[in-house]
């Protein structure tokens, strides 16, 4: 339940009571990460029903020309979420979680715009260790994530920060080497995240003015608390197609970057989680990410 209201500035304001029961679904070797359960019956445990009961809080400030397709003004949100036994949550699943965005639009003449954008975020919990039984649980739609069409373009969605990477049994050889190729990607997600990009939006010289082009460079980092937080910088360009749902975007991202090593885990015939590599890193397959999509990325 929520309510909204409205104060005299314009500014929208909801508080919102959120309750919950379910499961949490993540891939198996997240849970073995991050909670250090990697036996098949703890990651049993850690997959029961549980209750998740929060607050927030957020307020939103549009003042554009336009909403879907905006040449002018800015938008701000901030907002914050909170999870504590006090609203009703299990005793495992208590954090708290803030993130705040800004935008802005300049135009610099009748058909060029610069646009702007910063994230940023953070979810403070004590650290969890299924083994002993402290901590706190924060589920993965909690998390932060960054990469993809509408932040650090130069990544495929999700794609930036902390990873793992999984092989399937059957790819193991006996030494516990295994084809590259055959290591599956899993985001985990971070605690800390900060997003930044700039984005020049220009006339084409062709179907104008159905037609328009972009030149960007997104920036970002990804970490967990007590972590280091690793700067990315991809720049790109851009082509819009005007529609009446919004810019239709095809955004070409260029990255030079490596991506993010990670524990390599496989499953055993119990059904365990096993450790067969530290800090492997799978090669990319080429340096530029194609994203497509509806409405402008910011």
């Amino acid at each position: 339940m929520s309510m909204t209201r409205e104060t005299a500035a314009r500014i929208p304001i909801t508080l919102s009571y959120r309750l919950s029961y379910g499961f949490t679904k993540a891939n198996p070797a997240s849970f073995c990460a991050f909670f250090n359960a990697c036996a098949a019956a703890d990651i049993a445990q850690l997959q029961q029903r549980r209750v998740l009961a929060t607050v927030g809080l957020s307020a939103e400030r549009v003042r554009v020309n336009n909403l879907l397709d905006p040449t002018r003004g800015s938008i701000l949100t901030a907002e914050a979420t909170v999870s504590s036994k006090l609203l009703g949550s299990s005793a495992q699943q208590q954090f708290t979680r803030v993130v705040g965005d800004a935008s802005g639009f300049v135009p610099l003449t009748r058909s060029v715009t610069l646009a702007g954008h910063l994230r940023v975020g953070a979810v403070f919990s004590p650290k969890s260790d299924f083994s002993t039984g402290s901590g706190n649980f924060v589920p993965p739609e909690q998390r932060f994530y960054a990469g993809g069409p509408n932040d650090v373009r130069g990544y495929d969605r999700n794609e930036l920060g902390p990873v793992v990477y999984v092989v399937p049994a059957d790819s193991v050889r006996a030494d516990d080497t295994f084809p590259a190729s055959e290591a599956r990607i899993s985001a985990t997600g971070g605690s800390r995240v900060v997003v930044a990009n700039l984005e020049l939006r220009l006339p084409s010289p062709i179907f104008s003015p159905r037609m328009r082009f972009a030149v960007f460079t997104d920036v970002g980092a990804l970490w967990d608390q007590g972590g280091t937080a690793r700067w990315r910088m991809t720049p790109g360009v851009g082509l819009r197609f005007a529609s009446p749902l919004g810019p239709i975007r095809l955004d070409m991202g260029f990255n030079r970057y490596e991506l993010e090593s990670g524990t390599v885990y496989t499953t055993t015939a119990a059904g365990d989680l096993r450790v067969i590599d530290t800090g492997f890193v799978r090669k990319r397959t080429r340096d530029y990410t194609i994203h497509f999509s509806v409405g402008q990325a910011f």
